[in-house]
């Protein structure tokens, strides 16, 4: 058992928040697909009455699912269009989310671990289905594009630091 399965972090053995970075490969942040894949790790609007770990019908799933809250947090589509920031000079935002877990036995989540999260749209055409070597040629060298683009951006590159770094 690692501590944090152990004994949830309290005050008397705070190490901080746990700081995760998370890339979303959208095109662009325009519909609620994009929205409903960060708003199911908190409280939002699809899914109260549904406790963490439960049986979910999220708006854009086909099926139910279990539950993926995380956090106790609520947070709902204008707010989290509010946390985003363009960088300069390129198609990516960014945005911190921050949080504390909640039990979510589904999914081993203990409560009370505080959570920083830098969200990283790309609002790119970035596939994540390549199928056959015809799909494969066409789309090597737009998707080499896209990432030399995202590494050379140097305003990514600070926002990544300064978020680290705090």
């Amino acid at each position: 058992m690692s501590k944090i399965e152990a004994k949830p972090l309290d005050d008397s053995h705070d190490e901080g928040s746990l700081k995760v970075i998370i890339t979303n490969t959208n095109q662009v942040w325009d519909d609620e697909f994009n929205r409903v894949q960060i708003l199911q790790c908190f409280s939002s609007y699809f899914n109260q009455g549904v406790a963490p770990g439960d049986f979910l019908w999220a708006p854009t799933n086909f099926i139910p699912y279990r539950s993926p809250q995380i956090f106790e947090e609520h947070l709902d589509a204008d707010g989290l269009d509010a946390l985003l920031e363009p960088i300069e000079n390129s198609n990516e935002t960014t945005a911190i989310l921050r949080g504390t877990t909640v039990v979510n036995p589904a999914f081993g989540i203990v409560a009370g671990q505080s959570m920083e999260i830098l969200l990283l749209n790309a609002n790119a055409k970035i596939t994540t289905y390549i199928m056959g070597a015809v799909v494969m040629e066409e789309l090597t060298q737009p998707l080499a594009d896209v990432a030399k683009n995202i590494a050379a951006s140097e305003g990514l590159v600070d926002r990544v630091k300064v978020f680290v770094d705090q």
